[in-house]
């Protein structure tokens, strides 16, 4: 979901409200059903906020009436002092006087008026969840217990001390040794998501400081499990209570009402951070305070973005980008390129990297008089601008309408270089990768940018018929062309001569899916996911594991196998090694739809929406669910949105068709088929061999189709 529809949907929230609740009906029949599920929940809970106002006012009165938890034993441990409260709990200092051994301690106990069977679940959850946290920057659980008047308490070590804040303004602390103090914060937020669980109210007053300057972590008090089985009976139903957090550090999602993941506790240390640095909590725009370093304000922008999906992938990842600011490495929280990284390196390493620069200019100079050892140094210089530019746009363009300017400019760049010397093989295959990519972005020059880049593509497997790269275009232009056998030879060739290129074996598996060689498939993506692990580093992006594409593409290959259990036991653990990634968790709602198990189905189709709001391929997913299940209205509601993505300019006659035969319009999805086909819409043929498409796949336009191309279809 974007920040626009977050404001859509505040602003339509704020405006439902103000009405009386006989005409409220009439309103939201008005609303977008795309963002109307949002309001009605934000109306659910304001339509309970005067009893719960009532129920906040009895209970400050209850506490001014009943005498003071002050001077009460519960267990071994007299309450002598009271440290702070919230909204269902209250935090003493306290001393066990068992005789025993002396001790002071911190007693949260709930307080009076609060103790509601949910919300001693919810008291009982938190002292479960810190009973399996141990780390030294977690405030540590000691014990636990009943009063003797009912109530649960638990008992955490007690931190002499300040908070946060406080603590790095009473000692004039600069923004080193502030960014050092935060950097443990991350990592017991970090270890925390490791075990499962979400802090979801990280604030200054959550973390103190000891006497000897170590950080720790308080109050789960609303955390919430990732994974609800770790606690006996399962974590509380809190869906239908008011949402415990603290606005000024909640993530959009999490004011919203929507799924939470670590990316939420991500957003908060974002401006937990900016407020440590600056004493200011970030302008609502999300902008960052102008005299922050440079790169630190990308390393909080990169926090608090809205999407979830575009933060850091962990709060590990998070405190990494800080350390490598704190070293004067290149951070990855900014686009990098080539001068950037330079400039990041010979600060660090002035010395070396002055005599490595006159090295390499000699080794320039040396290239240059004696070129006919090489290619000319004017071929080799261009050569090299093009392929940064086309890593820049295969990097961070997103593909769409018109040709990027850097991608013009690395064709360009390849081109020169060929003129330059036109028997560089380097540059024949960097102009058949750039020329085959950009057709994804202008269709209008698809007729010149094909020739071009077959043209390329013959010329530099000519000069090296070994090119993983070229290869791998080879077989992507058969594919665009749907010469089904042709494109499996070539990507196959490919992923023979380079077995680490992900994307090129996520490639090869489709078509080999299509070709209804699924145990071929299976076998090459669980060697590419094999690679990947004993490497142990990413060859995608910044924090994103290099297993997330073979492992998505290999539950799908399942799928289509008949290996359901195992398909979701593949998708599982993708979501294991990256929760906030959408394709990820498109990948298990796919594994489970076809388990049957459509109620969680379709909560990692919403999750996946989430993560990532510009897939259009989400909205297909849900509205097809929607429609196996007769949920017409919600079914239309999200065909409404692919005609929205259409009227932008994307490709989506298939998705629309696929949607259009579920909901029982077949005359209408067969026009769309009619125009996917002339448009020659990959995901057609995927289409084609789509297991939920079974009853729909005896049509005979279908059928005459899939015999065309050479799709063999499931049996």
């Amino acid at each position: 979901m974007s920040p626009e529809q977050f404001q859509q949907i505040d602003a339509l929230f704020l405006a439902a409200a103000d009405l009386p609740p006989t005409q409220r009906t009439a309103f939201l029949a008005t609303v977008d059903p795309v963002l109307r599920p949002a309001v009605e929940v934000l109306l659910a809970h304001d339509a309970g906020a005067e009893a719960q106002l009532d129920a906040v006012l009895q209970n400050a009165v209850d506490d001014l009436e009943t005498p003071s938890d002050i001077g009460l034993r519960v267990g071994p441990y007299l309450l002598i002092r009271e440290l702070g409260h919230g909204g269902m709990g209250t935090v003493y200092q306290a001393v066990r006087s068992d005789g025993e051994y002396l001790q002071t301690v911190a007693v949260k106990l709930v307080r009076r008026g609060m103790d509601s069977a949910a919300i001693l679940q919810r008291f009982r959850t938190e002292r479960q969840i810190l009973a399996a946290l141990t780390h030294p920057n977690i405030a540590a659980l000691l014990d636990g217990g009943t009063a003797p008047d009912g109530r649960p308490y638990l008992v955490m070590e007690y931190i002499d001390g300040d908070t946060l804040l406080r603590y790095a303004v009473a000692r004039g602390l600069d923004t080193t040794a502030r960014l050092e103090l935060f950097l443990p914060v991350c990592r017991a937020v970090h270890y925390a998501h490791r075990q499962q669980v979400l802090h979801r109210d990280l604030k200054p007053g959550n973390i103190m400081v000891n006497a000897e300057g170590i950080p720790k972590l308080l109050d789960f008090g609303i955390a919430k499990l990732l994974l609800n089985e770790l606690v006996p009976g399962g974590a509380p139903v809190t869906e239908t209570q008011v949402r415990l957090l603290t606005p000024d550090y909640a993530s959009p999602e999490q004011l919203a009402g929507l799924e939470l993941s670590p990316a939420t506790d991500i957003y908060s240390l974002g401006v937990l951070l900016h407020e440590l640095l600056t004493g200011e909590r970030p302008a609502p725009t999300g902008s960052t305070n102008p005299h922050l370093p440079r790169d630190i304000a990308n390393i909080i922008a990169y926090a608090l973005r809205p999407e979830p999906s575009r933060r850091y992938p962990s709060a590990e990842a998070f405190a990494e980008d800080l350390e490598r600011f704190l070293a004067g490495a290149p951070i990855h929280a900014r686009r990098e390129n080539v001068f950037y990284r330079a400039r990041r390196t010979l600060r660090r390493h002035w010395l070396p990297a002055a005599a490595t620069l006159g090295l390499v200019i000699g080794l320039a100079t040396t290239a240059f008089n004696l070129s006919e050892q090489g290619p000319p140094a004017a071929a080799v210089a261009a050569c090299l601008r093009g392929e940064q530019l086309l890593r820049v746009d295969l990097r961070a363009t997103e593909a769409g309408p018109g040709l990027p300017r850097s991608l013009r400019g690395s064709i360009a760049a390849f081109e020169a270089a060929i003129a330059a010397d036109p028997t560089y093989e380097r540059a024949w295959a960097g102009l058949a990768e750039a020329a085959e990519y950009a057709l994804d972005f202008d269709q209008s020059q698809a007729e010149a940018l094909t020739a071009k880049a077959e043209l390329a593509t013959r010329r530099a497997i000519a000069l090296n018929p070994h090119s993983a790269t070229t290869l791998a275009v080879d077989g992507r232009l058969h594919f665009r062309a749907w010469r089904l056998a042709a494109a499996a030879e070539g990507l196959g060739r490919a992923v023979e001569a380079d077995p680490a290129q992900a994307f090129v074996v996520s490639e090869y598996g489709q078509v080999l899916v299509l070709l209804g060689r699924y145990a071929e498939a299976i076998t090459a993506l669980e060697r590419t996911i094999a690679i990947h692990n004993q490497a142990g580093s990413s060859s995608i992006g910044v924090g994103i594991r290099p297993q997330l594409p073979p492992l998505t593409q290999l539950s799908n290959v399942l799928i289509h196998s008949g290996r359901i259990a195992e398909a979701i036991d593949r998708a599982d653990y993708a979501v294991s090694l990256q929760a906030n990634n959408g394709p990820t968790r498109t990948a298990a709602g796919r594994a489970y739809e076809a388990a049957g198990d459509l109620a969680r189905a379709e909560k990692e189709y919403r999750t996946a929406m989430l993560m990532s709001p510009g897939d259009p391929g989400l909205p297909a997913e849900l509205g097809f669910l929607y429609a196996r299940q007769n949920r017409r209205p919600e079914a239309l509601a999200m065909l409404r949105e692919l005609e929205t993505f259409q009227a932008a300019g994307r490709p989506m006659h298939t998705l629309i068709a696929r949607l259009q035969f579920a909901l029982g319009d077949t005359a209408a999805a067969l026009r769309h088929i009619d125009e996917a086909e002339r448009r020659r819409e990959a995901v057609l043929l995927a289409m084609l061999v789509d297991p939920r498409m079974s009853r729909w796949l005896s049509e005979p336009r279908l059928q005459s189709l899939a015999a065309r191309v050479g799709v063999v279809r499931p049996q």
